[in-house]
């Protein structure tokens, strides 16, 4: 049975990721960069059942159906694209992320890139950006599996030594190169476990007092020591963790007060974002050029600014730009997925 308040959490994570993208002013976005990434490996490790237990080919293959196969699809189509995408200035060689312009590929670029695509999880397009998150969640859930398998009566220990290897392998910068696999996928690890454990020792309690110490706690933590999933290293790991939970258990707690509630529309929305984490994810950036379309059809910009990634860049930490670009990249990626199962149900059918 699904749990609504996980998937309201779901959604406030995956709301609070589309903000960030849209440009939020650097204090805010670092509060929320604290924990809105590793609150979903968190959610994830939260909802595993102990049935998968004894059963190591049915998880797997849930994981391949559930992550592999859709970062695989979005990920070929999506290469597919580049070249069109490119004519159409999505891409150009004017404009880009940081600097970073793009070109049009050729045959071998295209052979490579979905080679890499297939066999490790890598390569993906711009557009894709946050598809890091399927190939962590992927490589995590299934270590995570084997690693409660094997040592279930000892997730302390186990979590304190995840993080102690985590440390040690982003000191050295250890990582098993062509598949990616490094103290990120040892971060993922310790948060998915981490999940775990909270919900097997109950420690997520809908307390006020509580939930103000964890806002506390991550304001703190963003403020002294600003980091995030893709950027942290050894110095800081333990203390992002920290915050991380913090902000995973206060949201849980919002969540659960959203569920309760007597407005019915509020939590049934929430709960429809919640139900399509994955479509938001795929298609945010693509609808954040839509936004772009407006700005510079409305402000008389040339066209190559379309390829500004994520946004355009005076719009960052505008609080206008972030507005337009959050309702975009939400509403968007939402209407196209009503739009794709309308028309999968309307071919079944008619098959």
């Amino acid at each position: 049975m699904r749990d609504d308040k996980i998937t309201i959490a779901k959604a406030i994570g995956i709301i609070l990721m589309v903000v960030v993208h849209a440009g939020l002013p650097q204090m805010e976005a670092n509060f929320i960069i604290m924990f809105h990434m590793p609150l979903f490996f968190i959610v994830s490790g939260y909802c595993f059942k102990e049935k998968y237990l004894s059963n190591n080919t049915d998880f797997i293959k849930r994981k391949i159906k559930g992550l592999y196969i859709p970062y695989i699809k979005y990920a070929l189509l999506f290469l597919l694209l580049h070249n069109l995408f490119f004519h159409l200035n999505i891409y150009n060689d004017s404009y880009g992320f940081k600097g970073e312009v793009s070109h049009l590929y050729s045959i071998k670029e295209y052979i490579s890139k979905a080679f890499q695509i297939v066999t490790a999880m890598r390569e993906h397009e711009q557009l894709l950006g946050g598809y890091w998150f399927i190939k962590q969640l992927f490589l995590g859930s299934i270590l995570s599996f084997f690693i409660i398998k094997k040592w279930k009566s000892h997730l302390l220990a186990i979590l304190a030594g995840t993080i102690i290897a985590c440390i040690f392998a982003n000191y050295f910068n250890l990582r098993i190169p062509y598949f990616g696999i490094n103290s990120l996928t040892l971060l993922s690890t310790f948060f998915f476990i981490s999940g775990y454990y909270i919900r097997t020792h109950t420690i997520c309690k809908n307390n006020n007092y509580i939930s103000i110490l964890y806002f506390i706690i991550v304001l703190a933590i963003s403020l002294l020591i600003p980091t995030s999933m893709l950027r942290f290293d050894y110095i800081n790991i333990i203390p992002y963790s920290i915050a991380a939970i913090a902000g995973t258990l206060l949201t849980l707690h919002i969540s659960d007060r959203i569920n309760k509630s007597q407005y019915k529309a509020l939590k049934n929305s929430f709960i429809y974002i919640g139900n399509n984490t994955l479509p938001i994810l795929t298609w945010h950036f693509l609808s954040f050029k839509l936004a772009s379309i407006l700005i510079i059809s409305i402000q008389n910009r040339p066209i190559q600014q379309l390829a500004y990634f994520p946004i355009i860049e005076e719009f960052n930490s505008q609080w206008g730009g972030v507005i337009i670009y959050s309702l975009s990249g939400i509403c968007m990626p939402l209407m196209i997925t009503k739009l794709m199962n309308k028309t999968k149900q309307h071919y079944i059918k008619n098959k």
